[in-house]
């Protein structure tokens, strides 16, 4: 099956707690990845759930998958 992996590259600055950091980011960005999940799907004719996102940090080193 055809299947695509949405990577989004992020410089935010990184301040406070790392793992609270992430998590906020990851819920801040979870909608826009969405939106990214959708519109591949809808263009290329992927289906959904063949779709994953993540989010680099590039400040905390971190790739993490977005629901």
């Amino acid at each position: 099956p055809v299947a695509a992996d949405i990577i989004d590259f992020k410089t935010d600055r990184f301040a406070g707690d790392r793992s609270r950091w992430i998590e906020a980011r990851r819920l801040h960005y979870g909608p826009q990845l969405e939106e990214y999940r959708f519109a591949v799907s809808q263009c290329f004719g992927v289906p959904i759930q063949n779709i994953s996102t993540r989010l680099l940090l590039i400040e905390a080193d971190a790739v993490i998958p977005t629901p």
